[in-house]
């Protein structure tokens, strides 16, 4: 599995346990919601530490949560 699946099946799955969706995530972090979609569908090339920072923060985990190959 690339990084790029790994973070997006990451986020997608801390958002939804936290009960955050793509809206409620953007306002918290003032990420743009096409930011957000983009890594959850793969299609960002880079994203920057800030927005990771931003987004672990609001959803109350360390950034290397989103990096890990957990079976969810």
């Amino acid at each position: 599995m690339n990084t790029k699946t790994i973070l997006a099946k990451n986020l997608k799955a801390f958002m939804q346990s936290r009960g955050y969706n793509i809206a409620k995530l953007s306002r918290e972090t003032k990420i743009a919601r096409s930011t957000i979609h983009s890594v959850l569908n793969k299609k960002t090339q880079r994203i920057d530490i800030e927005n990771l920072e931003s987004i672990c923060a609001t959803l109350e985990i360390p950034v290397y949560f989103l990096f890990q190959n957990y079976e969810i």
